[in-house]
């Protein structure tokens, strides 16, 4: 089966060519996105599909993918100069996303999107990581169904160049990436070295949770960083490969490390009650000033391009830019 796709060069990496949004953009999302740019002028469209082994069995794709729809991976696509055709409706509210989809067509909440919409796009690929919604996905378009916490970031960015086909963008991404953990590094060296351990609290309204190694922060410190994770977060959660699990307040000291990310989602009332308590106050990383607040939104999130900013707010917390709070 041939699908002919509708390419138009111009579409993909279009705010790369615009000098307002290179200077926005970071250092490392500017290489990038450069690198992309220069890469999509000199790609050569095509007609033909292929074949490509997903954790749904085999499915026909196209060779190079151009209209897009995801429900989850909207931010590592916008990192890789890709602007999909419809994204779902929380993501595309993200403040680090903020100029960037524009274009970028609402196709509903995630879990809940509008099936009639993704049909009108006429996308030739669909990503998700909504299993419930596979089969009518599928039903629109050739559809790759990825679960984030079977990779690593570095395994995720690769996996998303061969299903789209931009593998080159994929790979200018994770150079990038690469260099800027590598910089990092060197400023945190010396916390590594000492063996620091620590931990991601993430509160929500019913519920405290702590992060694994799979997602957002928890990702970066352990698997970039190389930090060390407590015994129990070790054991429950990244042997375990489980992204978050919710965890009493009483057994919240079996859980902490030496220093502390602390992220709260709508959940100031539970925040409160957890700082007010003995079992946090008796925390050494509170006692020492070891605890940090970062923005839930970014921290929680595991795209390349919140990660990169993510990179900055570890970086800052440990060298004393960034105020520790009890």
């Amino acid at each position: 089966m041939k699908r002919v796709l509708n390419w138009n060069r111009s579409n993909l990496g279009k705010e790369v060519n615009n000098v307002s949004f290179i200077k926005k953009a970071s250092g490392f999302m500017a290489l990038v996105l450069v690198a992309v740019s220069l890469a999509a002028c000199t790609s050569t469209p095509t007609q033909e599909t292929r074949t490509f082994e997903s954790e749904k069995g085999t499915i026909e794709i196209p060779i190079k993918s151009e209209k897009i729809v995801t429900d989850y991976f909207l931010g590592d696509l916008l990192a890789m100069g890709i602007t999909p055709v419809g994204g779902t409706n929380l993501l595309l509210q993200s403040p680090q996303f903020a100029g960037l989809v524009d274009n970028v067509t609402n196709v509903g909440d995630y879990g809940a999107v509008s099936f009639e919409k993704v049909a009108e796009l006429e996308p030739d690929l669909i990503i998700t990581m909504s299993e419930s919604e596979y089969e009518q996905y599928s039903k629109i378009a050739p559809t790759i169904y990825i679960t984030p916490s079977n990779y690593t970031n570095t395994e995720r960015m690769t996996l998303l160049g061969e299903v789209t086909g931009w593998q080159d963008a994929a790979t200018n991404v994770l150079n990038a990436f690469d260099a800027r953990i590598a910089e990092a590094k060197t400023k945190l060296q010396s916390y590594i070295d000492e063996g620091v351990v620590v931990t991601v609290f993430d509160v929500f309204p019913s519920d405290i949770y702590v992060q694994g190694n799979t997602q957002g922060g928890g990702g970066l410190l352990y698997n970039d960083l190389g930090f060390k994770a407590p015994e129990r977060v070790q054991k429950e959660l990244i042997d375990a490969k489980v992204i978050f699990a919710p965890i009493a307040m009483e057994v919240v000291p079996e859980y902490a490390g030496d220093r502390i990310f602390l992220l709260q989602w709508q959940a100031e009332d539970l925040t409160n009650q957890l700082k007010d308590s003995s079992v946090w106050k008796s925390l050494d990383a509170v006692k020492n000033n070891m605890v940090y607040e970062v923005d839930s939104d970014v921290f929680r999130a595991f795209d390349f391009i919140s990660l990169d900013k993510q990179i900055d707010m570890i970086v800052d917390s440990f060298t004393g830019t960034t105020t520790g709070s009890n």
